[in-house]
């Protein structure tokens, strides 16, 4: 009898062992802060690109598109550092830099280290619609993989990103248009829920 009670207080202790576990994951979930100012700058560039290339290319002047995406993604690139620094930097002033933080930087490393090496090759021009679409999907990707290891947000942008691939596919003469929004689209609206989810959060924090 004795030993049978050993064993259920055993079995409740890990229970409670595993809520505590499950409930500090969601909670670190909640907390993180998963770059939200770089998500919207992309999401900005990635706009202004991809319509800057249809203008230039509708307007005959195809020599302003290299230039155009060097200034662009040299301002994107240094600021992605800069905020990226000082957000590794408030999280060790915290104490810790999460699990789920460390599996985001690979994540995004992957992706965006694959995406430029195909790109530095000259794969993506064997990609279907070229380097917008190459690109394009490289976002999808790494956004649902977001959504797969932090919130259901970073999911559905990616998703959002996929359906502007199939419309671009569709409406081909305004693909760069298309893909310009659907990228925007995919990576500041989960940016936008998530701050505003961390913000009540915190919120609710300060007023305990």
């Amino acid at each position: 009898m004795e030993t049978m009670q050993n064993d259920d207080s055993l079995n409740l202790t890990r229970e409670e062992d595993l809520r505590f576990v499950r409930a500090l994951l969601a909670q670190t979930r909640r907390d993180f802060d998963p770059g939200i100012v770089i998500f919207i700058t992309w999401g900005l560039i990635c706009l202004l690109g991809y319509n800057g290339t249809f203008l230039f290319v509708s307007s005959q002047h195809d020599h302003w598109i290299s230039p155009m995406w060097f200034g662009l993604l040299t301002v994107g690139g240094v600021f992605s550092m800069v905020f990226g620094y000082r957000l590794l930097k408030n999280q060790r002033k915290k104490g810790f830099v999460s699990h789920i933080d460390i599996q985001m930087n690979w994540l995004w490393a992957i992706a965006v280290g694959n995406g430029l090496l195909w790109s530095l090759l000259g794969y993506f021009r064997d990609f279907y619609g070229g380097p917008g679409f190459f690109w394009a999907f490289i976002y999808a990707v790494a956004l649902s993989m977001t959504g797969v290891v932090y919130t259901r947000e970073w999911l559905a942008g990616g998703m959002l990103i996929v359906a502007g691939m199939l419309l671009a596919h569709f409406f081909s003469p305004y693909a760069y248009v298309i893909l310009g929004f659907s990228i925007a689209a995919g990576c500041i609206l989960p940016a936008v829920v998530s701050r505003n989810r961390l913000k009540k959060m915190r919120k609710n924090i300060a007023s305990k």
